[in-house]
């Protein structure tokens, strides 16, 4: 009868078959999870459920999805003022439009998550916010705003020993 236990371990459930790219069960679970989530009105575990599918639709290429359910995800946490899922919401929106080839919506977005990010602090996701930067100064042929980016957001993951996205700026650069 422990529903918020229940949420998290249909969540966990999701995580793990995502993780195996069984993306369908994955889905189920996720769905599981954000149903217990509205029923006791817990709006972390419901951005986390919103997030999940948003990613899962988005890493298929349903970018439409993705967008509707990432919008659903960045409603609730502006209505339970979630500052730190705002950013996320923003910056996944404009990863989201940039698939999409929406560069300048997608740039101001990336820059409503980056500055929210920098309130807060969260240097990780200050240094992600500069890689989704970049990467759309990249295809909007900015290319040393581009390098510029990175190379900010590198040092950031070397001071975190980030290896794998230290990797990935140095690839960018």
């Amino acid at each position: 009868e422990y529903d918020s236990g229940k949420c998290l371990g249909f969540y966990k459930m999701g995580v793990y078959f995502n993780d195996q790219d069984q993306l369908d069960s994955a889905r189920h679970y996720y769905h599981l999870s954000l149903d217990i989530a509205n029923e006791i009105s817990n709006m972390k575990y419901k951005s986390q459920a919103f997030r999940a599918l948003a990613i899962i639709e988005f890493s298929t290429g349903n970018l439409l999805k993705a967008d509707s359910i990432n919008n659903l995800d960045l409603d609730n946490t502006i209505k339970y003022k979630d500052s730190l899922g705002i950013a996320l919401a923003y910056d996944f929106k404009g990863t989201i439009n940039q698939n999409k080839g929406h560069y300048l919506i997608a740039l101001e977005n990336v820059l409503k998550g980056l500055d929210l990010f920098e309130q807060l602090g969260d240097s990780i996701r200050i240094a992600d916010g500069l890689n989704h930067l970049a990467t759309l100064e990249y295809n909007l042929g900015n290319f040393k705003q581009a390098i510029h980016y990175n190379q900010k957001a590198l040092g950031i993951y070397e001071a975190y020993d980030d290896s794998f996205y230290q990797a990935q700026a140095l690839n960018d650069i």
